[in-house]
């Protein structure tokens, strides 16, 4: 864990049919939004922005993306393919959050500690990206 992400593990637990169950457990991260996107095409790049107050937790549920967490000094912090396996992260505020579709028909779902509200999204990278 850093202050700027944390990555959760996820519990499975194998049933006798074959299926499995996942579990987020063992974190404290309080819901109160859900979304799930679906892109269209490999290279589609989802994200773009930062949030001033919002917590994300993001869990790919089919296919494969690329992830890339961004501080405000243009550093980045986390690089990394994220796919349907045990793992999701819970990305803090002020973190520019990236995701490219590295195949077609991916899926992830964002679970938010915060209701939808458009001024708590840094949209734009020219307000957030520290001048050089």
């Amino acid at each position: 864990m850093t202050e700027y992400f944390e990555e959760i593990l996820i519990s499975m637990a194998e049933q006798s049919n074959g299926s499995s169950l996942k579990f987020f457990q063992d974190f404290k991260f309080e819901t109160t939004r859900v979304f799930f996107v679906r892109t269209s095409e490999k290279g589609e790049i989802r994200g773009r922005h930062a949030h001033k107050k919002c917590k994300q937790l993001i869990y790919v549920l089919d296919g494969e993306f690329k992830i890339s967490l961004i501080l405000r000094n243009r550093s980045i912090i986390y690089k990394e393919k994220l796919y349907l396996n045990n793992k999701a992260l819970l990305i803090q505020p002020n973190v520019w959050v990236e995701l490219e579709a590295l195949k077609s028909n991916s899926i992830f779902s964002c679970l938010c500690d915060r209701k939808y509200d458009e001024s708590d999204y840094i949209r734009h990278s020219r307000d957030f990206f520290e001048e050089i």
